[in-house]
């Protein structure tokens, strides 16, 4: 595998402007994804996943979101936070693809599948010629490869007239039906089957294993990420607070909150009721100036109050901010 790196982010900070104030939901997340690499950005609901990709996007502008200065985002070695409208036009369109956890939301209600995945062909380099009958062959090829049968019916319909599952697949054989050298999957597997669940993530492997393109997998289910990717990033309350290996993250979790996450998840074993995380996440609006995980860590002391600890490594690629392991 090759350890260039695709997609580049550092001490990237977003702020929300608010009627309270400023809600500081990113606090310096430092992200990367190289060439050919399967990577799992886990943490709960609202810790900032999404945001970081929506940034890394700049799908944020036009909205209350900033990003503050000093935040860098390459790909490739470009400067995205940089490029002019014809270079971010390029870098969506052929270089990037993101599935949207929100079907609802990247769908147009008044145009048909059909129209708005023939837009996507059409903008990209898939179909070079322009000729509108190869369009529509790869389009009802990829309708195909998420396992959602008469694709004839479902490119006439409008998305009110499919299910969520559907538009859910919808999402994913848009974002595929293009060629690109990273995909973005936020929570795929919303409103779908557990069998068309494991499908997609075959699908997505592949695209990896057998393509050129690398996977950026969001998700708040261990469960999810645990045979698709090679590292995970660990976020918690708009911080990465903790990088490995798969497999090493798995088998020797070192901050409390991933300890936490996998104590969290149910066991087919039985044995009661899995363990839940006590407290809440940090104000935003006022977050305090040590670990933000403080008041819900069992191994908290006056130390991780006073100030952000800094990321280590505590074994080869294994990387936490947590005072315990400096």
């Amino acid at each position: 595998m090759s350890k260039e790196k695709l997609l580049d982010i550092q001490d990237l900070r977003v702020w929300f402007k608010t009627y309270r104030g400023y809600s500081k939901v990113l606090d310096g997340v430092n992200f990367h994804v190289n060439q050919k690499e399967k990577v799992g950005l886990v943490g709960e609901s609202g810790c900032g996943k999404t945001t970081t990709m929506k940034a890394a996007l700049r799908l944020l502008e036009g909205t209350s979101a900033s990003i503050r200065e000093g935040s860098k985002v390459q790909f490739s070695g470009q400067d995205v936070l940089s490029m002019d409208n014809d270079e971010l036009l390029d870098y969506r369109r052929n270089h990037v693809s993101m599935i949207s956890q929100s079907p609802m939301s990247a769908l147009n209600p008044v145009f048909t599948i059909g129209e708005q995945m023939m837009d996507v062909v059409k903008y990209s380099d898939r179909v070079k010629s322009g000729n509108t009958k190869e369009m529509e062959e790869v389009i009802v090829e990829a309708v195909n490869s998420v396992m959602i049968p008469d694709p004839a019916r479902i490119m006439k319909s409008y998305p009110h007239q499919l299910s969520g599952g559907m538009r859910q697949r919808i999402c994913i054989a848009t974002a595929l039906v293009k060629p690109c050298e990273l995909l973005i999957a936020d929570e795929p597997g919303t409103a779908l089957d557990v069998t068309v669940e494991a499908q997609i993530n075959d699908i997505l492997r592949k695209l990896v294993d057998e393509g050129d393109s690398s996977l950026v997998m969001i998700t708040h289910s261990l469960g999810v990420v645990r045979d698709l990717v090679d590292k995970i990033y660990v976020m918690y309350a708009g911080e990465i607070v903790e990088i490995a290996p798969t497999k090493e993250l798995f088998h020797n979790p070192r901050h409390p909150y991933t300890e936490c996450l996998l104590a969290s998840v149910p066991r087919l074993t039985g044995g009661g009721l899995s363990a839940g995380i006590y407290g809440y996440v940090p104000d935003y609006f006022d977050p305090p100036s040590g670990c933000r995980f403080a008041n819900r860590c069992k191994y908290c002391t006056d130390d991780c109050l006073k100030e952000k600890p800094p990321m280590v490594e505590v074994s080869p690629g294994h990387f936490v901010t947590c005072i315990r392991w400096q």
